[in-house]
C-alpha cells in the first residue's frame, strides 16, 4: 500500500509539473498576442510582468516560453522577490550586467549568462521599482 500510494503521490507530482509547463507557454503567448494587438511591444519587445501567485521556477518557465517567441525580453519578477531578465538569442544587450546594475540599489543578489538571469532581493517591495528601472535602461518609454 505504501508502494503504490508513492507511486500515486509520484504520478501527481509529474502531472502537475507537466501542467504547469503547459500553462507557462499559454501565459506566455496570451502575454504577446495581447501587447501585439495593443500596440504595446516595440522590436525588440520588452515585456514586464510581476506575478503575484508564482514561485521562481514559474517565472522561469515563463520568461523561457516568452523570448522563444523571437526577438523579446521578459523582465520577470515575482512577490516573493525573484526576478528574472531574459532576452531572446541573438538580441545585443547583457541580461546579466543589467540584471547586477538594477539589484545593487536593492541589495540583491543573482546571476546568469548574456540572454537569461535570475535573482533575488529581500525587500519584496521594490520588485516592481527593479522592473521599471531595467524597462527605463533598455528604453521602454510608459
Amino acid at each position: 500500500m505504501v508502494a503504490r500510494a508513492l507511486e500515486e503521490r509520484q504520478e501527481g507530482h509529474r502531472a502537475r509539473q507537466r501542467l504547469t509547463a503547459e500553462l507557462a507557454e499559454v501565459q506566455a503567448l496570451v502575454v504577446l498576442t495581447t501587447a501585439r494587438a495593443t500596440g504595446k511591444i516595440g522590436d525588440p519587445g520588452v515585456i514586464t510582468r510581476v506575478l503575484d501567485e508564482s514561485d521562481a521556477s514559474y517565472a522561469r518557465m515563463l520568461a523561457t516560453n516568452v523570448v522563444a517567441q523571437g526577438r523579446v525580453r521578459a523582465l520577470i519578477g515575482t512577490r516573493g522577490g525573484h526576478v528574472i531578465f531574459a532576452q531572446s538569442t541573438g538580441l545585443d544587450g547583457d541580461m546579466n550586467a543589467l540584471l547586477r546594475e538594477c539589484l545593487l540599489a536593492a541589495a540583491g543578489k543573482g546571476g546568469g549568462s548574456k540572454d537569461f538571469a535570475q535573482g533575488s532581493i529581500s525587500d519584496t517591495s521594490r520588485v516592481e521599482e527593479i522592473l521599471a528601472k531595467a524597462a527605463e535602461k533598455l528604453g521602454v518609454v510608459k
